[in-house]
């Protein structure tokens, strides 16, 4: 009567120890790839830290739930959330690199503006105090 109920509390010790499904488990590592993969982005770093922060939350969410022996869609769902949420961090940091990449651009253009503005008109005062200059010249011959 014994053995059986050993037997018992092993297989009842290894069912809780897989109550996540195989899927389950692929979605959190195919999660945790993505979000390994995100994070090491130096433009995530730079321009999508809160969106990154979101989706180590969300991460931590579905290994939390995994090791607790939640039911599998529900980790597969918040292993979904973290990928997705890690996607959006990197997409973030794209756009929001090429918004200050435009911004660069447009302050150099402005300054490219202004300094050919000052080179025409330094000519023109040139152009200018030689014309003036011109007839002093012919006066004084």
């Amino acid at each position: 009567m014994r053995t059986p109920f050993k037997l018992t509390l092993v297989a009842a010790a290894l069912a809780a120890g897989c109550a996540v499904s195989p899927e389950a488990t692929q979605r959190l590592e195919e999660a945790r790839s993505t979000y390994r993969s995100v994070a090491a982005d130096p433009a995530v770093q730079r321009y999508a830290q809160p969106e990154l922060q979101s989706a180590g939350g969300a991460l931590s969410d579905a290994e939390r739930m995994a090791a607790e022996g939640s039911d599998s869609e529900t980790v597969q769902h918040n292993a979904y959330l973290a990928e997705r949420r890690a996607l959006i961090a990197q997409r973030t940091a794209q756009a929001r690199q090429a918004e200050a990449e435009a911004s660069a651009a447009r302050e150099e253009h402005r300054r490219a503006q202004i300094e050919a503005r000052e080179r025409e008109a330094a000519t023109a005062r040139e152009a200018q105090q030689q014309a003036e200059a011109a007839p002093r010249e012919a006066e004084t011959r």
